[in-house]
């Protein structure tokens, strides 16, 4: 996705620029937080778990 924006004054391009990498810079901290939390569940997790009734290997 792209954007092009403009402000009022010459400080305002800058400002939404780093307002806008301050944000992605959290998302992107959060989903690599999770990726952490979703390896250790795999660490835990049987490499071969026995199938449900009626599942096929």
């Amino acid at each position: 996705m792209s954007s092009a924006a403009t402000g009022r004054g010459a400080q305002d391009g800058w400002r939404l620029r780093a307002m806008f990498t301050a944000a992605r810079s959290a998302d992107w901290g959060e989903f690599l937080a999770d990726c952490g939390k979703f390896e250790r569940e795999l660490g835990r997790a049987p490499a071969n778990p026995a199938p449900k009734d009626g599942e096929d290997r």
